[in-house]
């Protein structure tokens, strides 16, 4: 009789198991029938501004800057979306201002340095320099204003940056209708490219200070 009774223990603990493993069974059942949750596209990004360094060290901005390059569809907008206030708008144009004009210097000297005579060249080459100061002097004005003024010179900054890629088209345009020489068509489209891409990056800058201020 006591064996029969451990049997019967024996035999109830296993039923027992078998009902624990259907309930395991119908959950895990229920849990796959459910439609998977989307994980959120911003979460790399708010995980990465939450660390200290990617806020204070120039190798966690950077590495949050590649997180967000993939993480997003819209790179350019990811680029300049630190970039809200008048004031960085400022700095900004400031710094485009002082390259040009660096720029300018550097074409004058290689200009007066060239093996031939420089009256060998196109006019319109030997205005480079030239050119290079007025988009210079052109950024300065616009950041200068950006600066006392706020959002109100956002419409200066535009013309400003709507003329500059004018400028540049026209002249990569100039510069293949008077130069002959084929080796001047790669630096040409370099010249071109470089400044479209500045003068769109500027333009995209000043498209997220002006959606800043509509939002502040």
């Amino acid at each position: 009789m006591k064996h029969d009774s451990n049997n019967d223990e024996t035999l109830d603990m296993r039923i027992e198991e078998l009902d624990g493993l259907d309930d395991f069974a119908g959950e895990m059942t229920q849990l796959l029938s459910k439609e998977a949750p989307r994980p959120d596209e911003t979460l790399t990004g708010r995980v990465m501004d939450q660390l200290p360094c990617a806020r204070s060290c120039a190798s966690g901005r950077m590495l949050g800057s590649v997180y967000a390059f993939f993480d997003s569809d819209r790179v350019l907008s990811h680029l300049v979306r630190g970039i809200t206030r008048s004031s960085s708008c400022s700095s900004i144009f400031l710094v485009a201002g002082l390259f040009h004009l660096v720029y300018g210097l550097i074409i004058r000297t290689g200009l007066t340095h060239v093996p031939f005579r420089p009256s060998l060249l196109p006019e319109w080459v030997m205005l480079q320099p030239v050119l290079a100061y007025i988009a210079g002097v052109g950024f300065l004005a616009a950041g200068v204003l950006l600066r006392k003024l706020g959002p109100r010179a956002y419409r200066a900054a535009q013309v400003v940056t709507l003329a500059y890629l004018l400028l540049v088209v026209v002249n990569g345009t100039a510069i293949l209708g008077t130069m002959r020489i084929s080796a001047m068509l790669l630096a040409t489209i370099s010249l071109v490219g470089s400044g479209l891409i500045i003068g769109l990056f500027l333009g995209a800058v000043l498209l997220k200070c002006t959606e800043g201020g509509r939002q502040a």
